[in-house]
Parts: C-alpha cells; sequence; structure tokens
C-alpha cells in the first residue's frame, strides 16, 4: 500500500502552496499534483466511506521516491483531524508552518470574499461584527451548502448567509495554533513535528526548504527551480474581486481569475486599509495563544502584533 509518509498540516495562508511547488520539484520527494485532498476530515472521511484505498488512488504515480507525502492546511485546524490521521499514518512526519495570526486571518478574509463566499463589504465592518471569537453554533450550515461550495456551484442569497456566518468562526479560529498543535503532540512524539514561521522562509527561504529535506532525510544541497516563486501579497484589488464575486455564481471563476491577474499586472490595484483598533482586537485575541506557542517553541514571536 501507497501511502503519505509525511504531512504539510498548515496553517492557511502561510506559504503551504509554495511548499507543495517546491517539495514537487526534488527527486527524492513524491507529492500529488493536486494539493490538498480531502480526506482527513469530515464530512469527506464519512463521504468516502473511511476508504484509505480511495485516499491511496492519488499516489499512483509514486515511483520509489524515499518521502512521500502531501498538502492540506485544514488538517492543523480542524479538531477531528489529528485522530484520522494517526489512525491510518501513525509513523508520519508532520510539517506546520505558522504565520502571524492577525496577518493570516486578514489574508483569509480577502480570500474568501473574493471567492464569492462571502459578500463585498468593508473588512473592518467584517471583523467587528464578527464578536472576535464569540461566535455561535455553525452546524446549521446545510450539507446541500457545504457540496455545493466544494463543487464549485452556485448557491441561494439565504444560503450564502450560513456562509458568511460559518466564515466567522473558521476564519478567526485557525489563528489559535498552540492548541491546534497540542491536539497533534497528544498522539504524535514531537520529534515527528516540524515548525516553522512564515515570516522566516520569506526571509530566507533557502535555510528553511533545507531544514524541511533534512527533516525528512532527502538530499538538502538540491535547489528547487521554484526557490523564489512569490506567492499573493498583501494588496487586494478591488476590480478583481467584483470580478470574481460575480464569477462565482455564474459558474466562471477560472476564465474570470484570469482575467483578474492580468488587471493585476497592469496596476488596477488598490489597497484595502484594516483599521488600527481591528487589528489591535484581533492582536488581543490571539495573544494568550500566542505566548504559549512562544513558550512552548522557545522563541521570540514579537515581530507578530
Amino acid at each position: 500500500m501507497t501511502l503519505p509518509n509525511f504531512l504539510i498540516l498548515g496553517t492557511q495562508k502561510a506559504a503551504t502552496t509554495w511548499m507543495h511547488r517546491c517539495m514537487r520539484e526534488h527527486p527524492d520527494i513524491f507529492m500529488p499534483r493536486k494539493k490538498e485532498i480531502p480526506f482527513f476530515e469530515e464530512p469527506y472521511y464519512s463521504e468516502h466511506n473511511q476508504d484509505i484505498k480511495w485516499y491511496e488512488q492519488w499516489f499512483a504515480e509514486y515511483a520509489g521516491q524515499k518521502a512521500i507525502g502531501e498538502a492540506r492546511p485544514s488538517y492543523l485546524y480542524r479538531k477531528e483531524s489529528p485522530g484520522l490521521i494517526y489512525k491510518h499514518l501513525p509513523n508520519a512526519r508532520l510539517i506546520v508552518s505558522l504565520r502571524d495570526p492577525v496577518d493570516r486571518a486578514i489574508s483569509a478574509y480577502f480570500w474568501i470574499m473574493r471567492m464569492g463566499y462571502i459578500p463585498i463589504r468593508d473588512p473592518n465592518e467584517w471583523f467587528r461584527e464578527s464578536n472576535w471569537g464569540d461566535w455561535r453554533s455553525v452546524n446549521y450550515v446545510s450539507e446541500r451548502v457545504r457540496k455545493a461550495v466544494r463543487n464549485s456551484q452556485r448557491v441561494t442569497s439565504e444560503e450564502s448567509g450560513q456562509l458568511a456566518e460559518a466564515s466567522y468562526e473558521s476564519i478567526l479560529e485557525m489563528g489559535f495554533y498552540y492548541e491546534q498543535l497540542m491536539r497533534y503532540l497528544d498522539l504524535f512524539p514531537r520529534e515527528k513535528i516540524l515548525v516553522l514561521i512564515y515570516e522566516d522562509i520569506c526571509i530566507n527561504p533557502v535555510h528553511w526548504l533545507q531544514t524541511i529535506f533534512r527533516f525528512l532525510e532527502v538530499d538538502d544541497s538540491f535547489i528547487p527551480p521554484s526557490i523564489n516563486a512569490k506567492e499573493l501579497t498583501g494588496e487586494y484589488s478591488l476590480v478583481g474581486t467584483h470580478l470574481l464575486h460575480r464569477a462565482w455564481h455564474y459558474g466562471l471563476t477560472k476564465p474570470v481569475n484570469y482575467l483578474v491577474r492580468i488587471l493585476g499586472h497592469l496596476g488596477l490595484k488598490k489597497e484595502m486599509p484594516i483599521s488600527e483598533d481591528v487589528i489591535a482586537k484581533l492582536a488581543n485575541l490571539y495573544r494568550q495563544q500566542n505566548t504559549k506557542l512562544a513558550e512552548f517553541l522557545h522563541r521570540d514571536l514579537n515581530m507578530w502584533k
């Protein structure tokens, strides 16, 4: 049976796409072309009847490389994922990249808005209405809505409201890194978990990619062609956001996304500013978790807000 011996767990908006691209180029590493295979989380696990053979098919092109893995950022956040991963991959090595939770939340908000999950609006208003973590239950979000989102299908205006409510929880709670890591450490030994900091990677990508290679016990002298590939910046296109938002509802996301990239290269961008009070509230929301995380990692995280 061909299954991963390592996983990239997350977090969202913390260079996991860059890692996936670079690691696929290493001759000693196999990763499927598809990033984020949905298996070790609900409702996908139940939908696939807990069938590890369904998951295994994604690794059919494996050709004997020493390391075999995949990446799905939601695995760090989802409470059921550690147990499911341990059940099927108890000896796996786990890679985690963490980003300033304030910056990550803001970046995630704009991505969700661009994809049409929530209405286009002033991000400052949205964060203020989120109640800073005191959200209500999102269990009422219908399964039809969840499937529509997974399959890029249209949803009604009422169902879009369900997604907006659910997004409060996902955007904010994804930044509670310490408790997420502890769920994995309840099952996996510390030496099996490599924790990286996104801001460190941005400063010295070669060093940290080599750290990953050493962790996986593959040749750390290899420099992938995509080592200097750039991910999305902190600017968000108002023109592009409106286009993508409309495209989502008419099934035209891919062609419009291409147009948005062209507009971006032409300079048709306008930054959406986040107010100081929103940043301060978000920083306060994550302060306790960040303090515990810094103590656990034995490092200074004061560069985070």
